[in-house]
């Protein structure tokens, strides 16, 4: 039995080492991958609900839709492929409306850096389009920290408390430890 609760302990410990390096993303959407450091994530609205223009809403708190230069600093030896458009911060466009900085080679490595440009389509108040809610379907790109003029102080990404790793193992920990005096005493 002793080996039993030692093993599920160890099991449980280890899980909340995993789980505490996640990052969440808000409003229901679910984190899809983030780079090795964990400053950059992917949040995606599984029901495509929201707007593109509203992505800024799926990234965690504190967090903002990325600029060219963030992603390519952020994406250095993140493995695996992009999976499908990733939207980042909106700019007016030159001829009219707002555009989203899009890395949108489905396929290309993570770790290829993309040229500043505004593909995706998007509206801000400042530079009004009709484009702004028809490409739900892509993914927010995250990026931690402030943005442009925004100096405000935001905590670590890393630091943040695990939802579930740390918690888990400490119930576990006190009910292992709970079973093992009630034996004891009997």
């Amino acid at each position: 039995m002793k080996k039993i609760l030692l093993t599920l302990m160890i099991f449980l410990f280890a899980v909340s080492f995993v789980s505490a390096t996640g990052v969440s993303c808000s409003n229901g959407a679910v984190n899809m991958g983030q780079n090795p450091s964990a400053d950059i994530v992917l949040c995606d609205d599984p029901t495509d609900q929201t707007c593109e223009q509203d992505f800024v809403t799926l990234c965690p708190a504190n967090w903002h839709l990325c600029s060219a230069t963030e992603y390519n600093v952020g994406n250095d030896n993140w493995q695996g492929n992009v999976p499908t458009w990733l939207l980042g911060e909106i700019q007016c466009r030159d001829s009219a409306g707002a555009g989203h900085y899009t890395v949108s080679g489905t396929g290309a490595p993570f770790l290829a850096d993309v040229l500043n440009n505004n593909i995706a389509g998007s509206s801000l108040p400042e530079c009004q389009s009709d484009y702004g809610c028809n490409e739900q379907q892509y993914y927010a790109l995250c990026c931690y920290g402030s943005s442009g003029g925004n100096d405000n102080p935001v905590e670590d990404p890393v630091d943040e408390v695990p939802e579930f790793g740390v918690v888990a193992a400490g119930l576990a920990l006190i009910g292992a430890l709970g079973i093992f005096i009630i034996r004891r005493r009997h």
